[in-house]
């Protein structure tokens, strides 16, 4: 029997998937003496996710606005760890994570949901 997030990633599929780029920027080593960091490393990974509208008992108007989407995805789908501030880029347009959330079942992550905004 398959796993859970292999279930929700197969569901996603038949949904309507929108394939992204997850982009995320790490700082390299701080130095003291000079009180500058090192150069980071950029990773990116392309794969599925189904974009929504934001659910209106999510949205607070300060951190959740209604403009704002919320992309479901299986952590299966990616190699990264998806992180607030990480660049999304869709539909030739870009997006910032602004909230992560892990949906638990049994044990597992099967789904992680980010709403994102336009940056």
């Amino acid at each position: 029997m398959a796993n859970l997030g292999t279930i929700v990633k197969g569901v996603i599929d038949k949904l309507g998937k929108v394939e992204i780029t997850l982009t995320q920027n790490t700082v390299g080593a701080y130095n003291p003496a000079t009180s500058t960091y090192a150069s980071g490393t950029q990773a990116t990974d392309s794969f599925y996710v189904y974009p929504d509208k934001v659910k209106k008992n999510l949205i607070d108007g300060d951190n959740i606005k209604l403009s704002d989407l919320v992309i479901y995805f299986s952590p299966e789908t990616t190699t990264l760890t998806p992180a607030q501030n990480d660049l999304i880029t869709f539909k030739g347009e870009n997006y910032k994570i602004v909230y992560i959330n892990d949906i638990y079942f049994k044990g597992e992550i099967p789904l992680l949901f980010c709403v994102v905004r336009k940056s």
